[in-house]
């Protein structure tokens, strides 16, 4: 049964339903698609507004067939899915793919004079019928929307700190067990920075020793050197002091807190350089996608292709939007949208960085 007897997709999918078909029906775009090529190719008008075909190639219903094969040339080789680069998301590369349909679309009606005559007929008397948009190529009225990327920008800030917690709470269940095995073994905290006789008259001799480098620095004659000497001296001089004040432990109890004292400093190592690890990992992916949106060609980001990504990769955008140099081509629009998610503050979690200048 043709589909132009039916003025809506609700009515075709009632129709469907009450036929007891044990097919497929057609998705709501696959029947509106269906309905407007069989109307214009009949000469008939569709029931809706028709896509603007002009609009998509982005010329004039003016333009001569060499305007429309130029244009065409140009869109493909921006919006052809295999030249997007690797990490592309989804949903963006999802766009893009809609798109590049839609230029083929609209070039293989516009390039043959009989159809494209159809076409102007049937666009020009659809325009009184209201217009069923496509929810991928509907242009998001909330690109950059600040109240979101500032929910992502927050989000970025509490990982950070939920790294950084994570290691700290590390750290104490390591203090924690060493106070234990100390208390078990009769000895106090404070006998952990502890040293034996020996030791400790070593490291006073190390000390002075090299605490004498000042009086050598202060007798070249030379002011500067003299003050360099001087903090060199002062400084030695209190860690002798500090290794002489520090707690004496006999040889038989230096060799049970050593081991516990070797194994918490070795914990606690690894616990940093994780920590350190997945921060790193976090500004990695950051800056990885930065520099796959500062890489992207400039006509490519319109507010559809914003609308596709999710809202981490559109803060991500933001700051790339913020390094390009050719950043000035963006639309009006959208250099409008950028500066004001800019003045709101939500780039300042990124990297530690502060809201960047505009």
């Amino acid at each position: 049964m043709g589909l132009e007897k039916f003025t809506t997709y609700e009515a075709y999918k009632q129709w469907f339903d009450d036929s007891g078909s044990c097919k497929e029906p057609l998705s709501e775009k696959q029947f509106y698609r269906s309905i407007r090529y069989n109307r214009y190719q009949k000469d008939e008008a569709p029931p809706f507004i028709m896509e603007n075909f002009y609009k998509i190639l982005e010329i004039s219903p003016t333009a001569s067939a060499e305007e429309i094969k130029a244009a065409y040339r140009s869109l493909c080789q921006e919006y052809h899915p295999d030249k997007l680069p690797p990490g592309t998301p989804d949903k963006a590369r999802r766009y893009v793919e809609e798109r590049f349909k839609q230029i083929n679309e609209a070039y293989s009606v516009l390039s043959d004079p009989d159809s494209r005559r159809r076409y102007d007929l049937n666009f020009s008397s659809s325009s009184s019928y209201p217009r069923q948009e496509s929810s991928s190529t509907t242009p998001s009225s909330f690109a950059f929307d600040p109240e979101k990327l500032r929910q992502v920008s927050e989000r970025l800030e509490l990982l950070k700190k939920k790294i950084e917690t994570e290691c700290s709470e590390l750290e104490e269940e390591i203090d924690q067990s060493v106070k234990r095995q100390l208390h078990e073994l009769g000895y106090k905290e404070e006998e952990l920075q502890g040293e034996t006789i020996s030791g400790k008259v070593g490291s006073i001799i190390l000390a002075i020793w090299l605490a004498s480098a000042g009086f050598w620095l202060m007798g070249l004659g030379n002011s500067f050197l003299w003050w360099i000497g001087l903090i060199w001296l002062g400084f030695w001089v209190l860690g002798a002091l500090w290794f002489a004040s520090a707690p004496t432990l006999s040889e038989n109890a230096a060799k049970k807190i050593k081991p516990i004292k070797e194994k918490a400093d070795a914990e606690k190592f690894k616990a940093r350089q994780k920590r350190q690890e997945r921060l790193d990992k976090l500004k990695r992916h950051q800056r990885q996608r930065i520099d796959f949106f500062k890489a992207l060609p400039i006509q490519m980001i319109t507010e559809e292709y914003i609308a596709s990504l999710t809202d981490e990769d559109q803060l991500f955008l933001l700051q790339a939007i913020q390094e390009r140099q050719d950043a000035e081509q963006l639309t009006q629009n959208l250099k409008t949208v950028a500066r004001v998610a800019v003045g709101l503050g939500v780039l300042a979690a990124l990297f530690g960085l502060g809201i960047p200048g505009g």
